[in-house]
C-alpha cells in the first residue's frame, strides 16, 4: 500500500508574539509568507516615507490581524483608536 503524505495545514496569518518589535505585524507577516521580518519591516518604513501609506497598512493589519496567542482585546482596541485619534487631529 503506497504511503501519503500528510497534507500541511496552512498557517493562519497572525501577529507574531515571539518576533514582534512593536504588534508582531511584520513577524507574522514573515512567518506566514517565509521571509525575514526585517525586511517586512524596512519595506513598512520605505512605503510610508515615499508613499505614504505604510504607517496605514500597518495599522489596519494590527487591528484586523488576531493575535497567535490570547490577549485583552478590548485593549488593544483603545490603543488602536488612540492612534486613529492622534492622526485625525495631526491630519486635520
Amino acid at each position: 500500500m503506497p504511503k501519503t503524505k500528510a497534507k500541511k495545514k496552512p498557517k493562519k496569518l497572525t501577529r507574531s508574539s515571539k518576533n514582534k518589535v512593536i504588534s508582531g505585524v511584520a513577524g507574522g507577516l514573515g512567518e506566514h509568507l517565509g521571509y525575514d521580518a526585517n525586511l517586512l519591516r524596512v519595506l513598512f518604513v520605505i512605503f510610508t516615507i515615499f508613499y505614504g501609506f505604510g504607517l496605514v497598512l500597518y495599522l489596519v493589519l494590527w487591528l484586523f490581524l488576531p493575535s497567535d496567542k490570547k490577549e485583552n482585546q478590548f485593549v488593544r482596541l483603545l490603543i488602536m483608536l488612540g492612534i486613529i485619534l492622534m492622526l485625525f487631529m495631526v491630519l486635520a
